[in-house]
């Protein structure tokens, strides 16, 4: 289980918000992990999981161009290495449920965004906080439009 603390604030509200989410849904899916045996229920947690996660490392990474942020290109590539492992873990689950071990995958998961978030996540904070008024403006708006879908151009896409 994750706590929030203040040595995980960016000091940027829409980051720090999306990140207290993100911990509730990790601590949930551990409680999930721990004491329920309904498959279903597990499955429709990990699939709200990934879902949460694909959005806010998109807000993530479009405060990160927006600010020219130098290190996006790296810290894109552990969005996609994180990604990568959270969708082969919700395959195999969908297949052969009782081939994961949930207890693992939770302590994996908790593990992997506290460490991104105080190690990784840091690594912007300047550049972000220089950039306040812009943030701030695109953060509005990534907030207000639920449905949002940015899609990088393949010049800047990481692959």
């Amino acid at each position: 289980m994750i706590s929030w603390n203040e040595t995980l604030s960016t000091g940027i509200d829409v980051i720090d918000d999306d990140h207290k989410f993100l911990i509730s849904l990790i601590n949930q899916f551990a409680e999930l992990a721990e004491h329920c045996e309904d498959l279903a229920q597990i499955s429709i947690a990990v699939g709200a999981l990934n879902e949460y996660v694909l959005n806010h490392f998109r807000r993530e990474e479009i405060l990160m161009m927006v600010c020219t942020y130098s290190e996006r290109r790296q810290h894109q590539r552990e969005h996609k290495a994180f990604t990568d492992i959270v969708d082969s873990l919700q395959q195999l689950y969908r297949l052969r449920p009782r081939l994961v071990n949930l207890r693992e995958v939770a302590i994996f998961l908790s593990d992997w965004l506290n460490s991104h978030i105080a190690v990784s996540d840091q690594g912007y904070v300047a550049q972000m906080r220089a950039h306040k008024s812009l943030v701030d403006t695109v953060s509005t708006n990534l907030r207000d439009d639920v449905n949002f879908r940015f899609d990088e151009p393949d010049h800047l896409r990481v692959s």
